[in-house]
């Protein structure tokens, strides 16, 4: 009798371990989509960093705290939407990128997961701000428009006024983010390596060091560098074609000032007028041809 209840027991001990050990993973108390698109929200829309920080995996939060992360955010959401600007004017740039933002939607157009990790590629459609904030830069950079009287808030109010008007009826441009989820304790998080997004804003910031000195090999190195680590990020693909477009009109542009001192005024004027109707012409390389073409009125009048 004891011998059949021991067997009974062991037998049942032996059911119940094989039933425990074929059962299923918990299942997700929220699916990853739901939980990005929130977090995406918390970042672009609301501008709730502290609690987007609560929707970081365990790996990522143990890497940077909330105050970090908070503070990088906030820099990286601004410049992202207003790259052009001087980080002196970081709270200008703030302003922009909170109107920017409001402009831009943003869905998931496809994903794929194992149930533990989890990669979502988002596609954002915003204003396109090369086209639209060149031509006003020149106020904001003011520093009068930036003191404490009435003019210059006048000023500013009046520039991000222009601004918001034009990102209502701009091009709309297309750029896909890739995330990172994982599964933590039922609950899905989000998963991002600071120590790449350290050192991928690194190298974008030496890119923009070197575009503003001139040096576009330069600036095309370090986001040909950034594609390598990242080959889906959004802004160096956007810039790259920029700095490519840049580069290509730099050589025409040196081109040009060698038929100048060869004394063929028509030809260079004829190529210059060339590049001012391409409508790939970045707006920062207008000046120059501008200044070109007054010196070759100069020299037409030095002539007569």
């Amino acid at each position: 009798m004891l011998n059949t209840i021991r067997i009974t027991f062991v037998f049942l001990l032996f059911t119940l371990t094989t039933i425990d050990a074929a059962s299923p993973l918990p299942s997700p108390t929220n699916t990853a989509k739901t939980v990005l698109l929130e977090y995406i929200r918390l970042t672009h829309q609301e501008g709730d960093f502290r609690k987007a920080y609560t929707f970081l995996a365990t790996e990522s939060r143990n890497a940077v705290s909330e105050t970090e992360f908070v503070q990088s955010a906030q820099s990286l959401s601004a410049l992202s939407m207003a790259p052009q600007i001087p980080t002196d004017y970081l709270d200008m740039a703030s302003r922009i990128s909170k109107a920017a933002h409001a402009q831009t939607t943003y869905s998931i157009i496809s994903s794929s997961s194992d149930g533990i990790t989890a990669y979502l590629t988002v596609r954002f459609i915003m204003p396109d701000m090369e086209s639209i904030t060149m031509d006003i830069f020149s106020e904001m950079l003011d520093p009068s428009r930036y003191s404490d009287d009435s003019i210059g808030q006048e000023s500013t109010a009046h520039f991000l006024t222009r601004l918001e008007e034009k990102m209502r009826t701009a091009n709309r441009v297309a750029l896909d983010q890739v995330y990172t989820l994982i599964l933590e304790n039922s609950e899905w998080k989000v998963l991002i390596d600071f120590r790449l997004q350290e050192m991928l804003s690194a190298l974008m910031a030496n890119s923009q060091s070197a575009l503003s000195e001139g040096d576009f090999s330069g600036a095309l190195k370090m986001l040909e560098r950034v594609l390598e680590l990242d080959s889906a990020n959004p802004q160096a693909i956007q810039q790259l074609e920029k700095v490519k477009q840049m580069k290509r009109t730099q050589t025409e542009l040196d081109n040009i000032r060698g038929l100048l001192e060869s004394g063929s005024n028509s030809q260079a004027r004829d190529k210059l007028e060339a590049l001012l109707d391409n409508p790939a012409l970045d707006p920062s390389m207008r000046p120059i041809i501008d200044n070109l073409l007054l010196l070759l009125d100069l020299n037409s009048n030095d002539g007569d």
